[in-house]
Protein backbone atom coordinates (compact mmCIF):
# COMPACT_ATOMS: atom_id res chain seq x y z
CA UNK A 1 0.00 0.00 0.00
CA UNK A 2 2.55 2.33 1.13
CA UNK A 3 6.15 2.27 0.27
CA UNK A 4 8.91 5.06 1.42
CA UNK A 5 12.31 5.03 0.14
CA UNK A 6 15.85 6.94 1.14
CA UNK A 7 13.29 9.77 2.71
CA UNK A 8 14.82 12.97 3.73
CA UNK A 9 12.78 16.05 5.64
CA UNK A 10 14.15 19.02 7.08
CA UNK A 11 11.78 21.14 9.56
CA UNK A 12 13.02 24.53 9.81
CA UNK A 13 15.95 24.52 8.02
CA UNK A 14 17.24 21.44 10.06
CA UNK A 15 17.03 18.52 8.70
CA UNK A 16 15.57 15.52 10.61
CA UNK A 17 14.77 12.30 8.41
CA UNK A 18 18.14 10.81 7.27
CA UNK A 19 17.31 8.43 4.11
CA UNK A 20 14.50 6.96 6.15
CA UNK A 21 12.81 4.05 4.36
CA UNK A 22 9.72 1.82 5.44
CA UNK A 23 6.36 -0.08 3.97
CA UNK A 24 2.98 -0.87 5.27
CA UNK A 25 1.01 -3.15 3.91
CA UNK A 26 -2.83 -3.54 3.03
CA UNK A 27 -4.64 -4.87 6.59
CA UNK A 28 -1.96 -4.47 9.12
CA UNK A 29 -0.80 -2.22 11.80
CA UNK A 30 2.62 -0.91 11.84
CA UNK A 31 4.20 1.38 15.06
CA UNK A 32 6.41 3.87 14.50
CA UNK A 33 8.44 3.66 17.87
CA UNK A 34 11.76 5.98 19.32
CA UNK A 35 12.45 8.56 21.46
CA UNK A 36 10.72 12.34 21.70
CA UNK A 37 12.88 14.59 19.15
CA UNK A 38 13.30 11.45 16.68
CA UNK A 39 11.42 12.76 13.68
CA UNK A 40 8.19 10.37 14.19
CA UNK A 41 6.26 12.90 13.51
CA UNK A 42 8.15 15.18 10.90
CA UNK A 43 6.87 11.55 8.88
CA UNK A 44 3.22 11.71 9.46
CA UNK A 45 3.53 15.28 8.57
CA UNK A 46 6.00 14.43 5.15
CA UNK A 47 2.91 11.79 4.42
CA UNK A 48 0.00 13.74 4.69
CA UNK A 49 2.08 16.63 2.52
CA UNK A 50 2.79 19.17 5.35
CA UNK A 51 6.08 18.68 4.68
CA UNK A 52 7.89 18.65 1.68
CA UNK A 53 10.95 16.54 1.67
CA UNK A 54 14.31 17.34 0.34
CA UNK A 55 14.63 14.05 -1.44
CA UNK A 56 13.07 10.50 -1.75
CA UNK A 57 9.93 8.63 -2.82
CA UNK A 58 6.61 8.02 -1.72
CA UNK A 59 4.33 5.43 -3.51
CA UNK A 60 0.91 4.86 -2.27
CA UNK A 61 -1.73 2.74 -3.93
CA UNK A 62 0.39 2.47 -7.19
CA UNK A 63 0.98 6.36 -7.17
CA UNK A 64 3.59 9.06 -7.04
CA UNK A 65 2.32 10.81 -3.65
CA UNK A 66 4.32 13.78 -3.55
CA UNK A 67 2.48 14.52 -7.02
CA UNK A 68 -0.67 15.02 -5.15
CA UNK A 69 -0.77 18.50 -2.68
CA UNK A 70 -1.85 17.80 0.53
CA UNK A 71 -5.64 18.97 0.42
CA UNK A 72 -5.46 16.10 -2.12
CA UNK A 73 -4.37 13.54 -0.20
CA UNK A 74 -7.33 13.02 2.11
CA UNK A 75 -9.27 11.98 -1.42
CA UNK A 76 -6.66 9.36 -1.76
CA UNK A 77 -7.63 7.37 1.79
CA UNK A 78 -5.09 8.99 3.83
CA UNK A 79 -6.14 10.27 6.97
CA UNK A 80 -3.87 11.42 10.11
CA UNK A 81 -5.33 12.18 13.32
CA UNK A 82 -2.63 14.54 14.52
CA UNK A 83 -0.99 14.94 18.24
CA UNK A 84 -3.09 17.19 20.19
CA UNK A 85 -6.25 16.55 18.96
CA UNK A 86 -6.47 20.12 17.07
CA UNK A 87 -10.63 19.98 16.87
CA UNK A 88 -13.14 22.92 16.71
CA UNK A 89 -13.98 23.66 20.54
CA UNK A 90 -17.08 26.01 19.59
CA UNK A 91 -18.48 23.68 17.04
CA UNK A 92 -20.30 20.75 18.44
CA UNK A 93 -19.45 16.88 18.52
CA UNK A 94 -21.98 16.54 15.51
CA UNK A 95 -20.60 19.57 13.60
CA UNK A 96 -16.79 18.02 14.25
CA UNK A 97 -17.83 14.83 12.65
CA UNK A 98 -19.82 16.40 9.73
CA UNK A 99 -16.67 18.49 8.53
CA UNK A 100 -14.98 15.19 8.21
CA UNK A 101 -17.23 14.01 5.52
CA UNK A 102 -15.21 14.92 2.45
CA UNK A 103 -14.92 11.96 -0.01
CA UNK A 104 -17.48 10.68 -2.51
CA UNK A 105 -17.27 7.31 -0.52
CA UNK A 106 -17.76 8.81 2.97
CA UNK A 107 -20.47 10.94 1.88
CA UNK A 108 -22.64 8.06 0.09
CA UNK A 109 -22.03 6.38 3.51
CA UNK A 110 -22.59 9.09 5.92
CA UNK A 111 -25.73 7.76 7.77
CA UNK A 112 -24.09 4.46 8.19
CA UNK A 113 -20.61 5.39 9.10
CA UNK A 114 -22.23 8.13 12.04
CA UNK A 115 -24.38 5.11 13.50
CA UNK A 116 -21.66 2.94 13.19
CA UNK A 117 -19.44 6.10 15.60
CA UNK A 118 -21.85 6.20 17.54
CA UNK A 119 -22.08 2.45 18.60
CA UNK A 120 -18.82 2.54 18.65
CA UNK A 121 -18.16 5.43 20.58
CA UNK A 122 -21.25 5.72 22.63
CA UNK A 123 -20.13 8.78 24.82
CA UNK A 124 -20.04 11.02 22.02
CA UNK A 125 -24.06 10.44 21.13
CA UNK A 126 -24.65 11.47 24.36
CA UNK A 127 -22.70 14.77 24.11
CA UNK A 128 -23.29 14.61 20.26
CA UNK A 129 -24.96 18.36 20.51
CA UNK A 130 -22.18 19.34 23.17
CA UNK A 131 -19.47 22.13 22.24
CA UNK A 132 -16.22 20.25 21.62
CA UNK A 133 -14.08 22.52 23.77
CA UNK A 134 -16.63 21.67 26.42
CA UNK A 135 -15.78 17.53 26.42
CA UNK A 136 -13.08 15.64 28.95
CA UNK A 137 -9.59 15.27 27.93
CA UNK A 138 -10.66 11.62 26.75
CA UNK A 139 -13.70 12.30 24.87
CA UNK A 140 -11.79 14.76 22.97
CA UNK A 141 -9.51 12.36 21.86
CA UNK A 142 -12.35 9.51 21.17
CA UNK A 143 -14.03 12.50 18.78
CA UNK A 144 -10.49 13.22 17.25
CA UNK A 145 -10.08 9.53 16.42
CA UNK A 146 -13.43 9.60 15.61
CA UNK A 147 -13.27 12.72 13.15
CA UNK A 148 -10.28 10.24 11.62
CA UNK A 149 -12.22 7.30 10.60
CA UNK A 150 -15.26 8.93 9.35
CA UNK A 151 -13.59 9.86 6.30
CA UNK A 152 -13.28 6.21 5.64
CA UNK A 153 -9.51 6.22 5.13
CA UNK A 154 -7.75 3.57 3.47
CA UNK A 155 -4.57 4.53 5.57
CA UNK A 156 -5.12 5.82 9.50
CA UNK A 157 -2.27 7.17 10.22
CA UNK A 158 -2.32 8.73 14.48
CA UNK A 159 0.18 11.28 16.29
CA UNK A 160 0.44 9.98 19.47
CA UNK A 161 -3.11 9.03 20.43
CA UNK A 162 -2.85 8.15 24.20
CA UNK A 163 -0.52 11.66 25.18
CA UNK A 164 -2.27 13.47 28.34
CA UNK A 165 -4.76 10.83 29.17
CA UNK A 166 -5.76 9.01 31.86
CA UNK A 167 -4.40 5.33 32.23
CA UNK A 168 -8.05 3.71 32.18
CA UNK A 169 -8.88 6.32 29.04
CA UNK A 170 -5.43 5.06 27.26
CA UNK A 171 -7.20 1.27 27.72
CA UNK A 172 -9.62 2.47 25.94
CA UNK A 173 -8.38 4.41 23.03
CA UNK A 174 -6.21 0.67 22.21
CA UNK A 175 -9.79 -0.73 22.56
CA UNK A 176 -10.34 1.46 19.62
CA UNK A 177 -8.00 0.59 17.75
CA UNK A 178 -8.09 -3.09 18.42
CA UNK A 179 -11.58 -2.71 17.02
CA UNK A 180 -10.43 -0.96 13.45
CA UNK A 181 -7.39 -3.63 13.38
CA UNK A 182 -10.21 -6.38 13.74
CA UNK A 183 -12.37 -4.49 11.04
CA UNK A 184 -9.24 -4.63 8.53
CA UNK A 185 -8.38 -0.78 8.73
CA UNK A 186 -4.32 -0.17 7.96
CA UNK A 187 -3.01 1.90 10.67
CA UNK A 188 0.25 3.69 11.23
CA UNK A 189 0.60 4.06 14.90
CA UNK A 190 3.50 6.60 16.73
CA UNK A 191 2.77 5.95 20.17
CA UNK A 192 4.34 6.72 23.52
CA UNK A 193 3.35 3.33 25.33
CA UNK A 194 6.01 1.17 23.06
CA UNK A 195 4.70 -2.05 24.76
CA UNK A 196 1.16 -1.63 23.87
CA UNK A 197 2.18 -0.21 20.71
CA UNK A 198 3.79 -3.64 20.25
CA UNK A 199 1.15 -5.79 21.41
CA UNK A 200 -1.23 -4.30 18.93
CA UNK A 201 0.91 -4.33 15.69
CA UNK A 202 1.89 -6.26 13.04
CA UNK A 203 5.64 -5.14 12.58
CA UNK A 204 7.53 -1.96 13.76
CA UNK A 205 9.94 0.15 13.16
CA UNK A 206 12.14 2.04 15.46
CA UNK A 207 13.26 5.49 14.34
CA UNK A 208 16.46 7.07 16.42
CA UNK A 209 18.16 10.22 15.59
CA UNK A 210 15.79 10.88 12.52
CA UNK A 211 17.03 7.08 11.32
CA UNK A 212 15.34 3.95 11.01
CA UNK A 213 17.90 1.85 13.20
CA UNK A 214 15.70 -1.28 13.72
CA UNK A 215 12.59 -2.90 11.69
CA UNK A 216 11.02 -6.36 12.58
CA UNK A 217 7.90 -7.86 13.26
CA UNK A 218 6.35 -6.99 16.67
CA UNK A 219 7.02 -9.82 18.48
CA UNK A 220 10.76 -9.88 17.82
CA UNK A 221 10.64 -5.98 18.53
CA UNK A 222 9.21 -7.07 22.17
CA UNK A 223 12.29 -9.40 22.38
CA UNK A 224 15.21 -7.43 21.35
CA UNK A 225 17.70 -6.02 23.74
CA UNK A 226 17.73 -2.90 23.04
CA UNK A 227 14.14 -2.20 22.85
CA UNK A 228 13.75 -3.79 26.08
CA UNK A 229 16.33 -1.80 27.42
CA UNK A 230 15.93 1.09 26.43
CA UNK A 231 12.09 1.53 25.68
CA UNK A 232 10.39 -1.09 28.28
CA UNK A 233 13.06 -0.57 31.25
CA UNK A 234 13.14 -4.18 31.04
Amino acid sequence: MLEVKNLNVSYEKMQVIWDASFEIHSGEVVALIGPNGAGKTTILKTLMGLLTPLSGSISYMGKDLLAYPNYERPKLGLSLVPEGRRLFPKLTVLENLQIAVRTPEAKEKRKENMDWIFELLPKLAERKNQLAGTLSGGEQQMLAIARGILSKPRLLMLDEPSLGLAPIIVEQVFDILRELKERGLTIFLVEQYVEKSLLLADRAYLLEEGKIVLKDDSKNMLKNDHVRKVYLGI
